[in-house]
């Protein structure tokens, strides 16, 4: 292995990497303002800068951009190196900077701070006036304050390289030059929340944790993102009762402020969310505190809803139900729980109440278990970044924001990009994949030609495929033969797998504990038909999320027993004669599997919510009214079940220790990334079946309605966040279709379904003949008219 000198002592270093990454590998902590490790280097601010010595000539270099060559000499504590420029680069940075210390809420995770204190000066020799430029707010996310900027230019890189934007930069030039937007008020890009964090001091700052906390208040829980099946790994900041820490006060003496989220912060997973977030999962956490929650266990008697207590509504939920049949009981969840309490419920739901009436998906043969031998994908999150050719069914960034950040890195590795879409979602439109186009009414032929593509070589739609890896990025809310032909496709088609997204955030999970059996609509119509009398909602609203309203509400009414188990209490709720409150992710210690079966932990970072108890606790209770006692007293000991009754999670450890990384600890900004987390993935055995491809029989072109998700108001979570209301409130009660479309339907602003009435906008990346709308369906009763496709024929 080569050599290099550090301060004339011998360290080996491999091909590619620069002076800096040896140094701080071998605890020499050179400091930097512009380098983060996640980013590209341009060595912009020179505090890293170091004499080399090369054939016996000494230059200075900088160390995040200088590649490392053998036998290369290197000086990083010379006179030089501390007085002339890391004391002179950080005065010089210094001149203009305002003494916004006291004020700023980067103070004390600041890395201005942290290297002046090590390594600057204790006095100023400028006595000039000092350039003044306003404050700005360019979203509800984000407060801007160029007086304090440093030009380290980490922003620019983050927002252009990896979030791929283009409407933030820098812009004129010496006294004058500044950073901010260039021409939009409010920033559209879904990732403009790590600018905070990645700036080394308070240039950029939070805007939703204003003024609420000290970082030596704060405690970070380990967590993971609740809103889609990426599991993107974070960390609940709240405030514990430290020695320093002071606050108001109840009566009695307990502090009001105590045991609430104050910020999300992104946790590193290199296999997951490597060290980004996107701004539905940084930003939405005052659903916590939603105005519906429930507090209490609740029964409804006479029309009229009274509280008590868990032991009383659980008897009464034992007497209801002991006596009914297997077949008149029904669960449909939500698949938000843990796995824990997933794997309670079936032992619940399958060994003691005998029902196969449990769903969270809409199909009654999984496509995907009938091609690969199990429902799971075979691909992996990281396959993105080294793919040749991706291929999206769907709208990545309103669906799967994260997967994002990964497609622009790929492209930016020269991969071919393929979106199959009814409109021109983010990275059609900006250039990123280049869109395959289609009327709803022909997603089915669309997929059988692209499978014949994968199978047969067969053109179609000019899309070229390189030689290398493929990458199929499939949702799992798709009709079954497109699912099932896509799939067939990449099993004849060499070095080609296929990610499946999950439209529930814990689906894997629930699916690995063996909890789905038929469609949500097969319950829903025996409901109608009288054969269901206990039915358990749990971590789901039928009437907020799901198409065919008039059918679930029909159900609804002639169920005499509803279990309502949820935090919220949504529309469903008013049909339900027990109302249970359940733990949200923040509240509980559990674990999840993602879309790629990536076994993740989470822990309880706040107090159970009023009398709010986890799911598990609710069915073991159940459980023990049937005369077993599972002796299950802690998340732990379910893990305990699970390892030895689920071949899947045998090898799976749930303790799993953070690994860490040799950065240096006195820089607040990166010091973040010493740690780092690394789960197991499940074990899966997956049988390939090369079977015949499914043609189908082609669908007239019509106009049509159809629904398709919204980054923040088709969350379950993010919908009832009061950050997210400027970019919500555009599609409230909205349609949107091309202006040859609307003119077709309506000559007026506004379209009446049924009765109805919503605003019209125009939308000219949306293919002809579509109307869309974007659920969910708190703003209207639109979902009254559209069949159990999300369809309306118009």
């Amino acid at each position: 292995m080569s050599k290099i000198f550090i301060n004339n002592k011998e360290y080996e270093f491999k091909q590619g990497e620069t002076i800096l990454e040896v140094a701080w590998k071998n605890n020499i902590f050179i400091p930097v303002f512009c380098y983060h490790p996640k980013m590209p280097y341009v060595a912009a601010c020179r505090i890293c800068n170091v004499e080399v010595k090369i054939n016996n000539v000494t230059r200075i270099m900088p160390a995040c951009a200088t590649v490392c060559s053998d036998n290369m000499e290197v000086i990083t504590n010379s006179p030089v190196v501390k007085n002339d420029i890391q004391k002179g680069v950080l005065e010089l940075l210094l001149l203009n900077h305002p003494l916004d210390c006291p004020t700023c809420d980067a103070g004390g995770e600041c890395d201005l701070q942290e290297l002046t204190l090590r390594f600057g000066s204790d006095r100023s020799r400028y006595e000039f006036p000092k350039r003044e430029f306003e404050k700005k707010n360019v979203s509800p996310f984000l407060d801007l304050y160029p007086n304090r900027c440093i030009e380290c230019d980490r922003c620019s890189r983050f927002f252009w390289l990896i979030g791929g934007g283009t409407e933030w930069g820098t812009y004129n030039r010496g006294w004058y030059e500044v950073f901010g937007v260039w021409e939009k008020e409010i920033i559209e890009n879904e990732f403009s929340g790590n600018m905070w964090e990645i700036c080394p001091l308070g240039a950029i700052n939070d805007g939703s944790y204003k003024f609420k906390a000290r970082p030596w208040e704060i405690e970070s829980i380990e967590s993971i993102a609740p809103d889609d099946s990426i599991g993107s790994n974070i960390y609940v900041e709240v405030r514990r009762k430290k020695p320093l820490s002071r606050g108001p006060f109840e009566i009695g003496g307990r502090r009001k402020d105590l045991f609430k989220v104050y910020r999300i912060t992104s946790r590193d997973n290199p296999s997951v969310n490597d060290f980004w977030l996107s701004d539905r999962e940084r930003y939405s956490y005052s659903w916590v505190n939603a105005e519906n929650r429930i507090a209490y266990p609740t029964i409804k008697e006479n029309g009229n809803y009274r509280k008590v207590n868990w032991e009383y509504i659980l008897d009464a939920i034992y007497e209801d139900i002991k006596n009914l049949k297997g077949e008149e009981i029904a669960l449909i969840s939500g698949a938000r729980s843990s796995n824990e309490s997933a794997f309670i419920s079936k032992i619940l739901f399958k060994e003691f109440l005998f029902t196969e009436n449990i769903s969270f998906l809409n199909y009654d043969i999984d496509p995907i278990k009938e091609v690969f031998g199990y429902s799971i994908g075979n691909a992996k999150i990281t396959d993105i970044d080294t793919a040749q050719n991706i291929i999206i069914f769907g709208d990545i960034k309103n669906s799967f924001p994260i997967l994002g950040i990964r497609i622009i890195k790929a492209k930016r590795n020269n991969a071919n990009v393929y979106v199959f879409n009814f409109y021109k979602e983010r990275y059609i439109s900006e250039n990123w994949a280049r869109g395959v186009l289609f009327h709803p009414n022909e997603i089915e032929f669309y997929a059988y030609k692209l499978a014949k593509l994968l199978k047969d070589g067969e053109k179609f739609e000019d899309i070229e495929l390189k030689q290398g890896k493929t990458i199929i990025i499939l949702p799992d809310n798709l009709p079954y033969s497109v699912i099932r032909n896509v799939l067939i496709g990449s099993v004849y088609r060499e070095n080609c797998k296929v990610l499946i997204l999950r439209t529930r955030p814990n689906a894997q999970g629930f699916i690995d504990v063996g909890l789905n059996n038929i469609s949500i609509y097969d319950i829903i119509q025996k409901a109608n038909e009288g054969k269901i009398k206990a039915l358990f909602i749990w971590h789901t609203d039928l009437i907020l999320e799901f198409p065919s309203r008039n059918e679930i509400e029909s159900a609804l009414r002639k169920i005499p027993i509803i279990i309502y188990i949820s935090p919220f209490a949504d529309y469903s709720v008013k049909y339900a004669k027990y109302i249970l409150p359940e733990t949200t992710i923040f509240e509980e210690d559990g674990s999840r599997t993602n879309c790629e079966g990536r076994v993740q932990i989470h822990k309880q970072a706040l107090w159970n919510y009023e009398d709010s108890m986890p799911a598990w606790w609710i069915f073991k209770s159940l459980i023990k009214r049937f005369g077993i006692n599972l002796n299950i007293n802690s998340v732990d000991d379910i893990r305990n079940l699970m390892k030895k009754e689920m071949f899947e999670y045998k090898s799976v450890s749930f303790d799993k220790k953070p690994n860490y990384r040799n950065y240096p600890p006195f820089i607040p900004s990166i010091r973040k990334l010493i740690k780092f987390y690394e789960y197991d993935l499940a074990n899966y055995i997956l049988s390939y079946k090369k079977v015949d491809l499914i043609e189908p029989s082609l669908r007239p072109i019509e106009n049509v309605l159809t629904i398709s998700n919204h980054i923040y108001k088709s969350s379950y979570y993010a919908c009832r966040s009061e950050i997210f209301y400027d970019y919500i409130r555009p599609f409230i009660r909205t349609i949107e279709a091309n202006s040859k479309t609307i003119k077709q339907i309506s000559s007026e602003k506004t379209i009446k379904i049924g009765e109805e009435i919503f605003e019209v906008k125009i939308n000219e990346g949306i293919v002809d003949n579509v109307l869309i709308y974007r659920p969910l369906f708190f703003d209207s009763k639109i979902n009254y008219y559209l069949n159990r496709e999300g369809l309306l024929k118009l």
